[in-house]
């Protein structure tokens, strides 16, 4: 068993945040299943969990990226997490490669220029 896992099944009180951890691990070693209940766990015990909802989002896109079905759970998914967190740059990203794809560029627009206003604020001067 993994020593991550083995942790959070030893207390399984364990905060939102490790599932999510594990979540980001499981998908960096490209375990998508795993990564999947991971982040539902993290949703199950934190449902505004935005950073959660993107990445399961993310994980609809990588598992089924050219499903219709598939796609619109991932887009519910950003605009879930948007709505928990409208400054969020990377749920930003995903709704506004939605929008390009649908061919609502203005709007398209607005997104990628709010997600780089945000970026620019969090970018520490040299």
């Amino acid at each position: 068993s993994q020593p991550g896992a083995q942790i959070i099944l030893q207390n399984p009180k364990a905060p939102s945040d490790l599932w999510f951890v594990l979540g980001l691990c499981y998908y960096r070693v490209k375990n998508i299943p795993k990564a999947r209940l991971s982040f539902e766990k993290t949703l199950e015990l934190d449902p505004n969990n935005a950073m959660a909802l993107t990445s399961l989002g993310i994980v609809e896109l990588v598992t089924c990226p050219t499903d219709f079905e598939s796609r619109k759970r991932a887009v519910n998914l950003f605009l879930k997490a948007f709505d928990a967190n409208p400054r969020n740059p990377l749920v930003l990203k995903y709704l506004a490669e939605h929008l390009f794809f649908k061919g609502e560029f203005d709007q398209c627009k607005e997104f990628c220029a709010a997600a780089y206003k945000i970026l620019e604020t969090k970018v520490k001067p040299e």
